[in-house]
This record gives structure tokens, sequence and C-alpha cells, in this order.
């Protein structure tokens, strides 16, 4: 229906909004997927160090980093309270 109001109207702003709401539902209905870990072979979380998966821990940041940067973000801080909290004397 969106399209063929927009071809209808030949109105850019509706094809532009319409492709922001096309993205951002992409975006939230792949997050399931993303960081679900179950299919991760257990090869690979011993290379990680996870102990369990989607813990909280710097291991799991940095798989989810990994699958992360494998659909295409361009940029995933990663950040570890430790590592942050420690001050240089």
């Amino acid at each position: 229906m969106n399209e063929w109001y927009a071809e209808d109207s030949l109105d850019p702003e509706i094809q532009t909004r319409t492709s922001q709401y096309e993205l951002a539902f992409k975006m939230k209905t792949s997050v399931p997927e993303l960081t679900e870990m179950s299919d991760e072979p257990q090869s690979i979380l011993d290379l990680y160090g996870v102990k369990q998966p989607s813990d909280g821990s710097f291991a799991s940041k940095c798989l989810l980093a990994r699958r992360l940067a494998e659909r295409g973000t361009r940029s995933t801080p990663l950040c570890c309270r430790h590592l942050e909290s420690t001050t240089s004397a």
C-alpha cells in the first residue's frame, strides 16, 4: 500500500520514510537470531573462553561483536568494567 501511494503521489519523503521503517523492522527482528548463541560450536565457545553464552562476560561480548561484524556492523565498541575501572598510578 505504501509503495502504491508513493508511486501515485511521487513524494520522495514517503519513500524515504518507508525505507527507514523497513530498515528499523529488519534490525529489530534480527536481534533474537543474532543473540542466540546455541548454534555456536563448543570449539568456538572454548576459543573465546565463553563459559556460559550471553552471560555478560567480556568473552561473550567478543563473540557477540564477531557475530555483529559478520552481519555488516561497521563499528562495535567493547567495554570491560574491569579494564575501565583501573587507574594508572
